[in-house]
């Protein structure tokens, strides 16, 4: 997984919500994960559907090996 960019990665929830369809468009098309904060605390990780998928397969992968 790519390192998140605390410049362009973490967004205030009042953003996000004021602009959810620019944030998910940004993250089609990056595929980068975005942090919602709330009061300041991460309070929510946003992916791609294929960064999703991506995680869990490997998540499955390993609980089976192990």
């Amino acid at each position: 997984m790519d390192t998140l960019k605390v410049s362009e990665g973490i967004v205030p929830l009042s953003d996000f919500k004021a602009r959810a369809s620019n944030w998910l468009e940004k993250i089609a098309q990056t595929g980068e994960p975005i942090v919602i904060t709330q009061n300041g605390r991460a309070a929510a990780v946003l992916l791609s559907p294929a960064r999703f998928d991506t995680l869990t397969d490997r998540a499955r992968f390993l609980q089976a090996v192990a």
